[in-house]
């Protein structure tokens, strides 16, 4: 089950969203991810993830640099407009929806570049398609995105949004490389601080 808490200070244009997956309410993982709101969208700063067993891992991005640097890794990356983290993703997905509604019909591609924990990685998503998901609170008539894995792709990803709760991300799955799958349904947003 995953949780997810997010905030928009409409003032200064800052965001905060939290992610936490707990299996029979042990918590498994916690991701978080902060940053500023720019004319492209979201521009995350720092996002850090934290499981279980292991250590926090951080990746920040410096937009004056244009530079992404990682807590376990020496070198960096490049940053450009657009660039996403791990969790701000699906929330750029669904501003890019309510802005251009049109670029989400089935069979279309939506890309970004995403930083994870270790580097940055295209994420080509090809809208697959309606599906009905049934949540806690009903059924809800879903688009789903659909990250596959293939060449040079070891992760597949899988987004739910729900356009008639302004393209609200609903549903999140993540496959490893090993097969392992990671699940998150949304229970609850709050909007504000």
């Amino acid at each position: 089950y995953g949780q997810l808490k997010r905030a928009v200070d409409a003032a200064v244009r800052r965001y905060e969203a939290r992610l936490r997956t707990t299996v029979l309410d042990v918590p498994i993982l916690e991701v978080t991810s902060s940053g500023v709101v720019q004319r492209f969208g979201l521009a995350p700063e720092r996002y850090v993830q934290k499981t279980a067993t292991r250590a926090a891992l951080a990746v920040n991005i410096d937009w004056a640099r244009r530079a992404v640097t990682f807590s376990r890794r020496s070198d960096e990356r490049g940053a450009r407009e657009g660039l996403q983290d791990r969790l701000s993703f699906q929330f750029q997905l669904m501003a890019l929806a309510q802005n251009l509604p049109h670029a989400f019909a089935d069979g279309a591609t939506v890309s970004m570049p995403v930083a994870s924990t270790s580097d940055v990685e295209r994420y080509d998503f090809v809208v697959v398609g309606r599906e009905t998901l049934q949540l806690a609170t009903g059924p809800v008539q879903t688009i789903k995105l659909d990250r596959a894995k293939g060449a040079g792709v070891d992760t597949r990803v899988e987004a739910w949004l729900a356009p008639e709760r302004r393209w609200l991300p609903v549903k999140l799955r993540f496959t490893d490389r090993r097969g392992n799958v990671t699940e998150s349904l949304l229970e609850s947003a709050h909007e504000g601080g």
